[in-house]
């Protein structure tokens, strides 16, 4: 009997620069597909974001194949391989608590340039979060496309707002009354953002607003089922356009959607 949500399809399309020279049309899409074998669970991903806009290229045809296995509670362990990229990797994972505070925290090895991704989530209290990362051994304004797309496997990355995915970054995150609040730095290219949302505004919606200061653009987001609570897919819809000095637009919008099949 197979376990719980094996197949996963994500689906994007995007109209970019809308009112300049007729725009543009941006398509993507990606599968996932799990097994759990003898408690190790098994994925393989193949990705289609060629038409995307931000800087993962060239390897955003790419297919990755990784194997997890929880060790107890509080650690696991993985290892993957990126055929795009023909890049391996070797991750840890694990769970505890510092000053009553709980914190997760997860070391990567990538074997191309040898860099070593770290990244930690602090729970502060019950209303506030901090998340933190830091990669090792890399030469300067490269990505790491094989993190890009293992990123991706938790949705789409939308320029310019690719913190994610960024090589020494923070986020703050404070919530109260279902209103959120994120101030987040890129260290690597100085860059700040701010997020400000509102959770369950409307059933399972939610909506949030985001600003980039360095390349002053600005979007909103409406998600609909999140946490995918249900058998419904996740959804969200987004407009963004450049807002600063030089006026506001062209605009751009898209549509994500992702479906996971549990049997």
């Amino acid at each position: 009997m197979g376990g719980p949500g094996w197949l996963t399809g994500k689906g994007f399309v995007g109209f970019n620069d809308i009112g300049q020279d007729g725009g543009s049309i941006a398509v993507g899409g990606r599968t996932d597909l799990r097994k759990e074998i003898n408690d190790i669970k098994f994925t393989a991903s193949i990705t289609d974001a060629s038409a995307r806009d931000y800087e993962a290229a060239p390897w955003l045809k790419d297919s990755i194949i990784t194997a997890e296995k929880r060790l107890n509670d509080q650690s696991s362990v993985g290892l993957g391989y990126d055929f795009g990229a023909q890049n391996a990797f070797v991750s840890v994972a694990g769970e505890t608590t510092v000053n009553n505070k709980p914190l997760t925290a997860r070391g990567t090895w990538f074997q191309k340039g040898n860099s070593i991704r770290t990244e930690a989530d602090v729970q502060i209290d019950s209303r506030q979060k901090l998340w933190g990362t830091y990669t090792f051994n890399t030469p300067a304004n490269e990505v790491n496309s094989t993190y890009v797309n293992l990123k991706e496997r938790q949705g789409f990355i939308i320029a310019p707002f690719t913190l994610p995915t960024a090589t020494a970054a923070a986020t703050y995150t404070i919530e109260k009354d279902g209103y959120v609040i994120e101030p987040q730095y890129n260290f690597h290219t100085s860059s700040a953002y701010l997020s400000v949302g509102r959770n369950k505004f409307w059933r399972k919606n939610h909506v949030k607003a985001h600003y980039a200061f360095n390349e002053q653009v600005a979007m909103v987001d409406f998600t609909y089922n999140e946490n995918k609570s249900n058998d419904k897919p996740l959804a969200k819809a987004y407009i963004k356009a450049n807002a600063g000095q030089q006026g506001f637009g062209p605009l751009s919008v898209g549509f994500i959607v992702d479906k996971t099949i549990d049997v």
